[in-house]
């Protein structure tokens, strides 16, 4: 029976902590242990890890963003396989009894769906990523050099290998102070399969302070920027795998494409897309979505019929189908329940 590390990371979380850790410890799968790193708190955050006395392995350090609380929770853990846990997030009970059931060797990642709740912990009837989108499983490589990405959620929905932990940890505190999972997700193609859950096993808190909220933006064009920025980093990482491994990246993803449009309808002269062309990037992210395996039939039509009508209709009208299609939360509750 492999060791599972469930390492919670929080930062100002006390209203939600106590929910992870208690989804932590009471796992139906009981080779764990749980080790819950404070990432310099300012609230009651300590108090209620101190309440659970030895049952979690407490960490408490300055804060130092994400990247440093995951160095810091995996410097500490001794398990084969370690699912980094969001303290706003919960795990299904039943989780790592999941997880370890299809992990086999070779294996750098499982990941599984994730269910929406409220802040409240009320469950909602959406999934991240969505019940119709299938998770990819097996030898990623090939698809990753073609398309430069592949559906997973984020973090709470990953358990990772210790052997590929150990080849690409400590992650880059200054470099990826955020969106610290996008690096491991990255990176977890190139060191062995990928292996897929794909019923729900832990729930997403969507509430006013996380990144699923709007409020941390002051604009959409604010928003496509930082979009646009992190993908070229991204894309970056991808291609320095890439080449320790002797692959040729050849990807130009459809969302990447599309954010650029919706930039470039906005703010035509902006220094990130200032080279790009309306219908150059038209053509483009035709070609892209038909690549692109995870996308069902009837949305690579709708996409497709997407880039086609942009340069033919007013442009408020182009950027409002880019802006719904780019980010689900903006579209008109009436294409929420079609889609």
């Amino acid at each position: 029976m492999p060791l599972v590390s469930i390492i919670i990371t929080s930062y100002n979380y006390e209203r939600f902590l106590r929910d992870a850790i208690d989804s932590a410890l009471n796992q139906t799968y009981g080779n764990t242990e749980v080790i819950v790193v404070d990432d310099g708190s300012t609230d009651n955050s300590r108090e209620i890890i101190d309440s659970y006395g030895k049952r979690v392995t407490p960490v408490l350090k300055e804060n130092g963003g994400q990247a440093s609380a995951f160095n810091a929770g995996f410097s500490l853990s001794k398990g084969d396989i370690v699912i980094f846990l969001d303290s706003d997030d919960r795990l299904c009970l039943n989780a790592v009894e999941e997880v370890v059931r299809v992990w086999h060797p070779g294996v750098s990642k499982v990941h599984y769906r994730l269910q929406w709740m409220d802040a409240e912990g009320n469950l909602l009837d959406t999934y991240c990523p969505p019940s119709g989108t299938p998770l990819p499983s097996g030898d990623l490589k090939a698809k990753f050099m073609r398309e430069g990405i592949y559906n997973t959620p984020p973090t709470s929905g990953n358990a990772f290998g210790r052997r590929f932990l150990n080849l690409v940890m400590p992650i880059p505190e200054d470099e990826w102070h955020l969106y610290t999972d996008a690096y491991l997700h990255l990176y977890s193609p190139f060191y062995g399969e990928i292996a897929a859950v794909q019923e729900p096993l832990g729930h997403y808190r969507v509430h006013g302070s996380n990144a699923s909220s709007l409020e941390k933006y002051e604009s959409d064009k604010d928003r496509l920027i930082r979009d646009i920025a992190m993908r070229k980093k991204r894309e970056a990482l991808i291609r320095e795998a890439a080449q320790q491994a002797n692959l040729c990246p050849s990807f130009d993803p459809t969302i990447g494409i599309a954010k650029k449009l919706a930039l470039l309808l906005i703010s035509p002269e902006h220094g990130l897309i200032k080279k790009e062309r309306l219908k150059r990037l038209v053509v483009r992210g035709f070609r892209a979505v038909w690549k692109e395996s995870d996308i069902p039939l009837w949305k690579q039509m709708t996409v497709s019929a997407y880039f086609i009508s942009v340069p033919f209709i007013p442009r408020n009208w182009a950027i409002n189908l880019s802006l719904w299609y780019i980010y689900p939360e903006k579209r008109p509750s009436l294409i929420k329940r079609l889609v």
